[in-house]
């Protein structure tokens, strides 16, 4: 055993080949993009996501590329979005969490705004209104009508009147009354 570790402590290391481990890219800004796109989209393949997140980061500017070909920023993506999708996931979906309650804040906010503004403007109609029916109520023909409406009120109260229109609604008294209908026209 001895023998081996020394044919491997002598012999020099072999280059490893394509990009060496711990010299990576900062993908955080890819893989947060691609957790809002799988969010959205959750029903299209992983690599059209992220060929999606490439190809708009082509656009917008070259940082991304560093000499290297789209599909191989693909390949690169699929393989941190195995060993650290979830934890991306997560963190998308507490963020559209905290934009929806953003959104309802926001809205809750404006309505306020909105009735505070309705009432400041509607106050002085309001008030010409009132004013306009106190001084209504204080009319003399106003008074006499609403003391005839008042009678009027306490004459379907009495009981007399409560009698006679039981009575005139009993089939029976209507027909002792008026006879049948066929008699009255004949």
């Amino acid at each position: 055993m001895e023998i081996q570790a020394m044919q491997t402590a002598d012999q020099p290391q072999r280059k490893r080949r394509g990009r060496p481990k711990g010299t990576g890219h900062d993908d955080e800004g890819y893989l947060c993009a691609i957790a809002d796109k799988r969010l959205a989209d959750a029903h299209k393949p992983l690599r059209t996501l992220i060929r999606a997140v490439v190809d708009e980061a082509l656009v917008v500017g070259p940082k991304v590329a560093l000499n290297a070909q789209p599909e191989s920023i693909v390949h690169r993506l699929v393989q941190k979005w195995r060993h650290e999708g979830a934890r991306h996931l997560e963190a998308a979906q507490a963020r559209h969490r905290a934009q929806q309650i953003a959104a309802i804040v926001q809205g809750a906010a404006a309505i306020q705004r909105g009735v505070e503004d309705f009432v400041v403007r509607a106050a002085p109609y309001v008030q010409a209104m009132a004013t306009s029916f106190e001084t209504t109520l204080r009319k003399p023909e106003v008074q006499k009508a609403l003391a005839l409406m008042a009678r009027f009120q306490d004459a379907q109260r009495d009981p007399f009147l409560a009698k006679v229109e039981a009575l005139r609604r009993d089939p029976r008294t209507a027909k002792w009354m008026f006879g049948t209908l066929g008699s009255r026209v004949g």
